[in-house]
This record gives C-alpha cells, structure tokens and sequence, in this order.
C-alpha cells in the first residue's frame, strides 16, 4: 500500500506530493493500514447511517424475491403485489441504490480506517444484515398470518410450489452471515484503530531515514 503525503512549503518552495511506501512487519493484505497526513484515527459513528442506509435499501430490494419467489409472502395478496411488474422493477432500482450506498459505505470506511478488511465487513454487514432482517419479518408475518400450518422442512422436497420453508433456510443463512461479520467486526476495528494509532505516534516522534 502506498500513502501520499503532502509536503509543506518550506524556503519559498512549492507545495509538492510525495509517494511513499508504507510498510508492516506484521500485517500484509487487507489488514495493511494507512492513516493521511492530518487526519484523525477512525471513526465510527460517521458511517452508522450509511451502514443503516444500506441495510435498508438491501432489505426493501429483496423483500421481492423473498416474498414471491420463496414463498414468505403472508397472503397470496401480498404474493400477487410483490410479483407484479411494476414492483419487480422498483425492487431493481432499489437494488441499483442499493449497491450505491454499499459502494459509498465501503470507501467512507475505507477512507476512515484506511483498511480494506474493516471496508469490506461494513459492506457485507449491511447486504447481510438487510436481507436477513426482511426474511425474518416476513417469515414472522407468515407464521402470525397461517399459525395452524405446519413449519416442515420436508416440505421443501415433497412440495409442488416453492415452500416457506426455503425462504426459511436462505434467510437463515443470510443471518449466520451477519452474526459471523458483526463478531469479527469490532476486533477489526480495535486492531485498525491500533494501527493508526502506531502511524500517528510515528509521525509525531519517530525519526525518517532514507531506504533503499
């Protein structure tokens, strides 16, 4: 990874960018980390509403395929409504935001902890977490709107149309996703905080050698 520092103006010189490496002894990949001159050690309150954002454009966009493809629509009503044209086309626009804000939501992260791992957790948080949240409304309604059906995972092999069921299991493991993102996400938080930290200090008190 690469920092670009921004030289001062010193004896009448002109402002001037330089390109310097930024190493680890420790790190490599996506737990490489970078701090810009000037700019304060990682937040995380900036990016709560764009994560909120995210989540809930990824949960309105497939809140379709989940309720008239797989089932967990509550009422054939609601089935009917959620596979009409005019919704199926508002849910790809949904989903165009969507990936938008995730994309936004990824380089505000990104730009605030200057680690591609912790950016790359945010955004799948919020695809997962989105899509997770709408299947279990939508599982929950079914089962308030039909509670004498039998919830039978056999019925997603013996049945002639798609069961709630499989709505179920897909939604489901959207949600062990997110459970999985959301345990890793604060220690990678701490350890890119860390790290800028380390960079910060460095630049106060450290000293510069030219290498080769």
């Amino acid at each position: 990874m690469r920092n670009t520092v921004e030289g001062q103006q010193k004896h009448g010189q002109q402002d001037h960018i330089e390109i310097l490496p930024l190493f680890s002894t420790t790190d490599k990949n996506g737990r490489m980390t970078a701090l810009q001159p000037g700019r304060p050690v990682g937040r995380v309150a900036p990016l709560l509403s764009w994560l909120l954002a995210a989540a809930v454009l990824w949960a309105l966009a497939s809140s379709v395929p989940f309720g008239a493809l797989l089932g967990l629509a509550p009422t054939p009503e609601i089935s009917k409504f959620l596979g009409h044209p005019v919704t199926v086309g508002a849910a790809v626009v949904l989903l165009l935001a969507a990936i938008g804000v995730t994309g936004g939501l990824y380089s505000r992260a990104d730009d605030q902890f200057g680690q591609i791992r912790v950016a790359g957790l945010y955004s799948m948080l919020s695809i997962a977490g989105g899509i997770s949240a709408v299947a279990g409304v939508l599982l929950l309604w079914t089962l308030i709107n039909n509670p004498s059906r039998p919830f039978d995972l056999e019925a997603i092999v013996t049945s002639p149309t798609i069961p709630p069921e499989l709505g179920a299991i897909v939604g489901a493991g959207f949600a062990l996703w997110a459970v999985i993102v959301l345990l890793r996400l604060p220690g990678s938080i701490v350890h890119a905080k860390r790290r800028q930290a380390d960079i910060e200090r460095l630049r106060m008190e450290g000293s510069s050698f030219a290498g080769r």
